[in-house]
């Protein structure tokens, strides 16, 4: 169900203004509610709903909503806040807070220097720590799902619910993993994501930000066997390991 300019949601409680973006299973788009502060609103690419039968379309919904609410709890300087999730013409929707700023996509082509580097990771490490002690994984952790907030050294692990909800209806295939930063269960259809499924993209993802590229996919890497990866600086061996094992620890 795509949503229009200037479309009206929840009985006028948000104002669509455009679309943001797409991604493997959903589609967001920039809102303002009535006291013109603006969020983001997320549902379901069209192509993932027509897939859905009607029965797993109310149980998803119904798994996104419980979802929705419950990242709701979420009050972690490096999570993104989510609102009160709402039914639209039948479809669930995510709300959360608009972070203005880049992602770190974008701004890792140009390669970032070591310590801001693990800054990053240390405060998204820090993210996941939270989302596993509830009991959930974020399943997308990559660059573009990460926001550096304007005028801030601080970044923020945005887009999951949709991600996190839909795990036994729709597998990981081809069109679904992103590649270079799937962990390798995912791309079992039997397998469920994990909390260490995170922690391997948290380090595919450092190593993106690093050599402004996205390390090889395990597809890749198992055809191409043991492959060179473009250098890093000699000095972060020991700091990537501190980085991604501090949270934990």
């Amino acid at each position: 169900m795509a949503f229009t300019t200037g479309q009206k949601l929840q009985d006028g409680k948000y104002t669509i203004d455009r679309l943001l973006n797409e991604g493997r299973f959903g589609i967001s788009y920039l809102a303002h509610d009535k006291q013109n502060q603006r969020v983001v609103i997320k549902t379901f690419r069209d192509d993932t709903w027509q897939h859905l039968s009607t029965n797993e379309r109310g149980k998803e919904n119904n798994r996104l909503l419980r979802e929705g609410g419950e990242l709701g709890q979420f009050d972690h300087p490096h999570i993104v806040k989510f609102h009160r999730p709402f039914l639209e013409q039948g479809q669930a929707c995510l709300v959360m807070e608009y972070i203005d700023g880049q992602d770190l996509a974008s701004i890792a082509v140009q390669k970032l220097p070591v310590n801001i580097a693990l800054e990053y990771i240390r405060q998204i490490g820090s993210a996941l720590q939270e989302i596993h002690l509830k009991r959930k994984v974020h399943r997308d952790v990559k660059p573009g799902n990460i926001m550096l907030r304007a005028g801030k050294p601080e970044v923020v692990l945005i887009d999951f619910g949709l991600a996190s909800v839909i795990n036994e209806t729709i597998t990981m295939n081809e069109n679904t993993r992103e590649k270079g930063f799937t962990a390798p269960e995912l791309y079992d259809p039997h397998e469920k994501a994990q909390p260490y499924s995170d922690v391997y993209s948290l380090g595919a993802t450092l190593y993106a930000l690093l050599s402004g590229q996205a390390p090889p996919s395990v597809q890749e890497r198992s055809r191409i066997g043991k492959s060179k990866l473009p250098a890093l600086p000699s000095t972060v061996d020991k700091g990537i390991y501190e980085a991604i094992a501090e949270p934990w620890n």
